[in-house]
């Protein structure tokens, strides 16, 4: 698996020529947070795929954190930067610089950063903490209700990238209702001008 993710990331530099390409416009920032979120979920799955190395992650918060990683730091990050090129173009919005709306760009840059923090504050102390319950777990003489104090401390920390996350997916949606509400807004100035227009006559015939 390590070859795959390997062959992969040559792959992608191949065909990017520099990784700094990323950086041109926001669909490609999305692209490379969830391209990093993969590649942290793929490092960390094989980690925990270790035999000696399982018995520190396994039955701990550490596979919550990989799952995070996958589900939200990739597969909707991805979602997102498709949603905010394709929805524009569907609704006949015109695009700055051909990748994205001006109306819902600063939405944009805000909903990725929301994104990253709630990342980092819901994965990091999910694995992290794991780590920790596992090495707590394996040492008999470590009492158990410190097993328990460790999860109620990453609980509390992933309460905060909870909370990210969630305002994170409030720019996501805010953003699509001014998407919706410029198109409709367009349509409707569209039809009151249509009907408002001055008909033409071709006068009175004696």
């Amino acid at each position: 698996m390590g070859f795959a993710v390997m062959t992969l990331l040559l792959n992608l530099y191949q065909s990017l020529g520099n990784w700094s390409v990323l950086k041109l416009n926001i669909m490609l920032r999305f692209a490379g947070v969830a391209l990093l979120a993969f590649v942290c979920a793929v490092a960390l799955n094989l980690v925990s795929s270790v035999s000696p190395l399982a018995d520190y992650t396994d039955l701990t918060s550490y596979p919550l954190g990989v799952k995070l990683l996958q589900s939200y730091g990739f597969v909707a990050l991805i979602l997102f930067g498709v949603i905010y090129h394709i929805v524009p173009q569907l609704l006949d919005i015109p695009l700055a610089d051909g990748v994205i709306a001006a109306s819902v760009a600063r939405l944009a840059r805000l909903n990725l950063w929301l994104a990253v923090g709630g990342l980092i504050f819901t994965a990091g102390p999910y694995v992290i903490g794991g780590i920790i319950q596992g090495a707590l777990l394996n040492n008999s003489k470590a009492p158990f209700d410190s097993v328990l104090k460790t999860n109620l401390m990453v609980i509390r920390i992933a309460t905060i990238g909870d909370l990210l996350i969630l305002a994170a997916n409030l720019m996501f949606t805010l953003g699509l209702g001014r998407l919706v509400m410029q198109f409709y807004k367009a349509r409707a100035a569209a039809a009151f001008a249509e009907a408002t227009a001055i008909i033409p006559t071709a006068g009175v015939k004696a």
